[in-house]
């Protein structure tokens, strides 16, 4: 679509909706902002557009999509929105994020989707690309902006996206160039059926040709049946063990990370090497796709070496009287706190985790064996007696304190530590009965462990 002039509508106004303002309008399209809240709840979103003629129609009804030429959906508005419906009615084409990102982008792009691990694989692909020269503007669903990194790429750079659900929906001609799927489960189950996350998280690869790539997790076998049949180059990963002979791809085994390439096996570097927790199966994908690319074994294995956890995700507060605590306080589905539990096996936990239920989680993903790690579990929040059921009816009679708010459960963790256990915060659900996002829930516990 030729943006100049274009009449394009934007649906929300939060990080990504400023984003596609931004870079639709410097490309001369005529924009109107939609957003159901208040205008004073964007003073500064106004003011960094301040250099764009927007029209902003906010906190009362939305405007009628025929009589736009586009509608761009942001990853907040939900699918059932009825400015989407009308949209279709009129058979105005509506536009997420990264169909945006595909129309604009100078350069190609490595798109990485899954329930969890995205995040922390994009910014590994990333850093392995930049370790051997190779300029990678990182993006997406997590708070970083596509405006600036699209802004500033170059037709020989690389765009690395994380993807969430929602932003593949509405998307018609986006193909990346490689795409990365970390892990396939059960995920916002208050907005999507099991079939429907299935086949959007599919869109990943639905244009696939055969000069296309594919990495994808041999250890889940959701995403593993998802590359069947695809076109193009595919390599497997996996954290577990060895892969398959038949199979290329990207493997852990005694203690090393291997590659296999066209049959041929080579050492990427041992595992021990690995400095930040819980970061191996995104480091075999993130390996799978540099080599894709052409990125050298020693430029994968020094920015592999080289990584540090990112803020709230199993990251590192402080140890205090030889007890260590760790905020992983991006963890919002059981999913990924069991992925924390798992990564601490030199150690005994004490376990905080609780919340808000938005999403209709099955906790039941937590009764498994690598539970028996939690010395005692700490429960806060609406979710606390739903978690706890979720253990005991799966046979696991973990020690367990219920509290009656975030606080007293991190002073209560504090008490029941003992020299040489772990304190992990790792909600498994949202906090939004007591915080509004992870970002907050995390910089207050980390506030508290160090006040």
């Amino acid at each position: 679509m030729q943006m100049k002039h274009a009449r394009v509508l934007i649906l929300g106004l939060g990080i990504s909706g400023e984003s596609a303002a931004t870079l639709c309008a410097e490309r001369g399209a005529r924009i109107t902002v939609h957003d159901q809240r208040e205008a004073g709840a964007f003073t500064d979103a106004r003011a960094r557009l301040s250099a764009h003629p927007v029209d902003y129609q906010l906190g009362g009804p939305a405007p009628d999509p025929a009589d736009y030429h586009l509608v761009i959906r942001s990853p907040g508005i939900p699918a059932r929105h009825p400015v989407l419906h009308r949209a279709a009615e009129a058979q105005v084409p509506v536009w997420s994020e990264i169909e945006l990102a595909h129309h604009l982008t100078p350069c190609p792009i490595v798109a990485v989707t899954g329930t969890n691990g995205k995040g922390t694989t994009t910014a590994l692909i990333a850093d392995m690309f930049r370790s051997c020269g190779i300029t990678a503007h990182r993006a997406g669903n997590m708070g970083i902006p596509l405006a600036p990194a699209l802004a500033a790429a170059k037709p020989a750079d690389v765009l690395v996206l994380e993807v969430s659900a929602a932003q593949l929906e509405n998307v018609h001609a986006f193909a990346p160039s490689i795409a990365v799927i970390t892990n396939i489960q059960p995920e916002h189950r208050n907005l999507y059926s099991w079939q429907t996350y299935h086949g959007i998280k599919s869109e990943i690869l639905r244009r696939h040709t055969d000069a296309s790539a594919t990495v994808v997790s041999y250890d889940d076998p959701t995403a593993r049946g998802l590359a069947t049949a695809v076109p193009g180059r595919l390599l497997y990963t996996s954290a577990l063990g060895p892969l398959p002979q038949r199979l290329d791809g990207v493997y852990v085994e005694d203690g090393h990370i291997f590659a296999r390439q066209e049959g041929n096996e080579r050492k990427l570097l041992p595992t021990a090497d690995l400095t930040a927790r819980g970061v191996l199966a995104n480091v075999v994908s993130a390996a799978a796709a540099a080599l894709l690319w052409g990125v050298g074994d020693q430029a994968i294995a020094e920015a592999a070496r080289a990584y540090r956890s990112k803020e709230h995700v199993l990251e590192f507060v402080a140890e205090r009287s030889g007890v260590a605590y760790y905020n992983d306080a991006k963890a919002t589905n059981p999913f990924s706190t069991l992925h924390a539990v798992s990564a601490f096996d030199d150690r005994p936990l004490v376990l905080i985790a609780g919340g808000k239920d938005t999403k209709n989680a099955d906790f039941t993903a937590l009764a498994t064996p690598a539970m028996r790690r939690v010395r005692h579990l700490v429960l806060f929040g609406e979710t606390a007696a739903a978690i706890h059921r979720a253990l005991t009816d799966g046979g696991l009679d973990l020690p367990t304190t219920v509290t009656e708010d975030f606080t007293d459960a991190i002073a209560a963790a504090r008490d029941l530590a003992e020299p040489g256990d772990a304190v992990v915060f790792s909600p498994g659900t949202h906090t939004w009965d007591m915080t509004p996002d992870y970002l907050t829930r995390g910089a207050l516990f980390k506030q508290l462990v160090l006040g």
